[in-house]
Formats: C-alpha cells, structure tokens, sequence
C-alpha cells in the first residue's frame, strides 16, 4: 500500500515514518495539512496517518477536503485524550479507525494489516465482478421451446431469428401439399438437409423414409437404374429379381436431390418427364410407375444464373421453383450466431457430457464477427472442438481464436462455367496468363 504519515510535530513524523519504512509498504512524510493535500492531488494514496492538532489545517479539515474527491481511501486519525469525541465524529467522515496518543504501534500495526486484509477482500470481489460482467454462463442462456425443435431423425435445431421463422412457418404451409416441388437455395453448410428433413418428417406418420440422391456423385450410365429401378434381366450384370430404384423406395416419403445443380443436362431432361408427367418407367419396363414421393430439391448455387448461361434447363427450373426457399448465409443472420453457439454448446454438454460452463463475452463477439464460410456446419464445428478440447469450463478469446483456424480453400471449378473460345486455343499463353494471375 501507499501511505502517507502527517504530523505537523517533526519528531512525531519522523519516528511513524521510521517505524513504517521497515514494512512491505511504500511511505512517505510531510508536516502540514495543506501540504499533505498537495502530495495527495499528485499521486494514488491508499491510507492516509493524521495528526489531529495541526496549525493552519488541522485533521478534520483535511479529512474533510479530501473527502470532497476521494470517498475511498482510508483514514487513521491521530490525537489526545480532549479530541476523542471529536475524532468519534470524524467516523462519519469515514475514518477507519482513530489512535490516541502517545502511539501504542503494536495497534497501529494491526490496524494497517486489518486493512491491508480488507483491500484484498474487496479486490477479489471487484475482481470476480468483472469476470462475471465479461463471461456469459450457459445457465443464463434461456430460450423458448418454440424456438426449437427436436426430432430423433431430425435432431436438435435452434431457430433465432425472424428470418428463419418465416421459413419454418412456410414450412409448415408446404406440409399439406406433398405433391408440390420444394427447391432449398442456400450456401454449403446453411442446414439445406435439415431443412429437407424437418418437411418430411414434422407431423411424420411413419408410412414412408426420407432418401436422399447425391446429384454430384451419380454416374451416368447408372443414373436411370439407380433411380427408376430396372427389371429383371435389364442389362448385363443386373440382379436377376430386379432392383426398386430410389423413387420406388421413397413411396409415399421423400426424395431429396442434394446439390441438383451438379446434375448433367442429359440427365436434367430425364428427370424432367418424371416432374411433367409424374410416373417413370423402370429400365427394360414396358408399364409406367406412378410417382407417389414429394421432391424436394437443394443447390448451393443460384440455378437462375445457371439458366441465364445455359447451364441449368429453365424448363427443369420452372419446374422445381414451384416453392422456393432461401436460407441466407450465416454472416448476413449476425444476430443468430452468438445465441446459435451457446446452443450448440448446451446441446455438447447434454449429449456427450462435456462441462462447458461459460464463454468470455469478448470470445461471443470475435464469433459474430467471423465470416463462416462453412456457415453453420462451420458454427456446429468449432463449438463441438470448444466442448471437447477447452482446458477450462469457460471458453476464453485466446482458445476460441485457435479452434478457428483459417481454411485454405481451394476454389472449385465448374467444368460447366468453362467456354472454349471459337477460334484456336494457346495453351502456353492460357498457362503464361493463369501464372500471371496466380502472382498479382
């Protein structure tokens, strides 16, 4: 602690002060109350030895001017047998304690460590005030049941913001219409499958599965197979009993084309007469299939666009956009990301018995202002390596900053976007050029 002694009796001053220098504490000295006032206004003092009977300002004039700025710093009064009541007064100026003289320092030493003892209860207090003020516990993260839903084929799913009810609610609507297309646009990782799931499966009678038809991983010459079955005998290699394809699979369900705007434009026409006309035909079948499973579509591109270039089939499109949602990506939802990972984290803690118990409010704001370019597939990571790899029960800045870790992306290259020019192609030029791009 700081102390500063004041006497204006020299001698007084002088043994308090060599008595005092011996101590942890750094003292200093001075002989009157204006003075002492002076020193005061200089630096931080944190307990302050008067003498009462002091000539030109005594000690309860000072104490009374610095109380005028200073509510906080102790006081130790010093004075004879005939200022007792007076110093008795002075306690509601805020006096720690009073010493009559002559000076017994055995009790003045206790003093000063009573609030020495006191200072470190009350800055462990205000210290973990401030900790508390900057983390955000877990058991203060409260949300409404309509805010979420869970569903075992579905799981656990936060809706947060106005956005995002309106799409539940527009789901809610295309529950009555199985036969109508449903086309999902949104980024990689925005939840396009869950929100597949969660229309085929809210107010689910269990009569028929959600299949899923990964349009970027098909082969070609399997394509028609694969989803329209084939008859016994069809091709070489077929299964001799024959083979239900997804759409036969999927009968009074749902059929989820992940990523339609990979399908190749061969195929696009072929999945075009199945939408037209709502029957198929198995390969080497003579009888048409009725189509008896709700389409849904998903792409992470805008298929508009595609059209524009003649990459995607506007008559396909025109079919599929019969309802349309668009799931924005997750930095245009800021106010979804602090609430959608305290979410995450709770959901870690239930189902895998991580203890997470806080996050740093600093932490909370560096994640609103990520980009997510996984969006939320990328949000669901990083709390699940918060949940697992924290050292501590609460998430700190520093940690949060190494889970996320920035991703080299590779950018992909449509073949589709890709034009050759009319007239003759230079090859070395084409490489001299990306070379040249690769270095600006």
């Amino acid at each position: 602690m700081k102390i500063l002694v004041v006497d204006d009796e020299k001698n007084c001053a002088d043994v308090l002060y060599d008595f005092l220098v011996e101590s942890p504490h750094q003292i200093k000295k001075t002989y009157s109350g204006k003075s002492a006032l002076a020193l005061l206004s200089q630096e931080k003092t944190d307990l302050l030895i008067s003498d009462v009977n002091m000539p030109g300002m005594n000690g309860f004039e000072l104490l009374k001017e610095i109380r005028k700025n200073n509510k906080t710093m102790e006081v130790i009064l010093i004075s004879g047998k005939e200022d007792i009541v007076r110093s008795i007064n002075a306690i509601e100026l805020g006096i720690f304690d009073f010493l009559e003289k002559p000076i017994d320092v055995s009790k003045l030493y206790q003093m000063i460590q009573n609030i020495e003892n006191d200072r470190m209860i009350k800055n462990r207090i205000k210290k973990e005030k401030k900790e508390k003020s900057s983390v955000f516990l877990l058991k203060n993260f409260q949300f409404n049941q309509s805010d979420s839903f869970n569903d075992p084929k579905v799981g656990k799913v936060g809706v947060f913001s106005k956005k995002m009810v309106q799409i539940f609610q527009k789901l809610e609507k295309l529950q009555k219409f199985p036969d109508i297309p449903v086309l999902i646009e949104g980024k990689t990782g925005t939840g396009k499958e869950i929100i597949a799931k969660y229309l085929h499966y809210k107010n689910y009678s269990g009569k028929g599965e959600f299949l899923g038809v990964n349009c970027s991983a098909l082969n070609e010459n399997l394509f028609e197979a694969e989803l329209f079955g084939y008859e016994k005998g069809a091709f070489t290699g077929a299964d001799p009993k024959g083979s239900p394809g997804k759409i036969a699979l999927a009968a009074n369900g749902t059929l989820f084309f992940d990523e339609i705007s990979e399908l190749p434009l061969n195929l696009q026409v072929k999945l075009l007469r199945v939408i037209q006309e709502k029957e198929y035909f198995r390969v080497g079948g003579k009888h048409a299939v009725p189509l008896n499973a709700r389409l849904i579509f998903a792409s992470n591109r805008n298929l508009s666009k595609m059209c524009e270039k003649g990459l995607f089939r506007q008559d396909l499109f025109y079919r599929i956009n019969v309802c349309k949602i668009l799931i924005p990506d997750l930095k245009q939802r800021k106010s979804e990301i602090i609430p959608l990972f305290l979410f995450f984290l709770n959901q870690i803690n239930e189902e895998v018995g991580t203890k997470i118990e806080g996050v740093e409010r600093q932490a909370l704001e560096f994640l609103k202002e990520h980009e997510w370019q996984g969006n939320i597939r990328e949000l669901k990571n990083i709390a699940t390596k918060a949940g697992v790899f924290s050292e501590s029960k609460i998430l700190t800045l520093k940690e949060i900053k190494n889970f996320i870790k920035p991703i080299q992306m590779k950018k992909k290259i449509f073949i589709h976007d890709f034009e050759l020019p009319e007239s003759s192609l230079d090859l070395d030029l084409l490489i001299k050029t990306i070379i040249q791009k690769t270095l600006e």
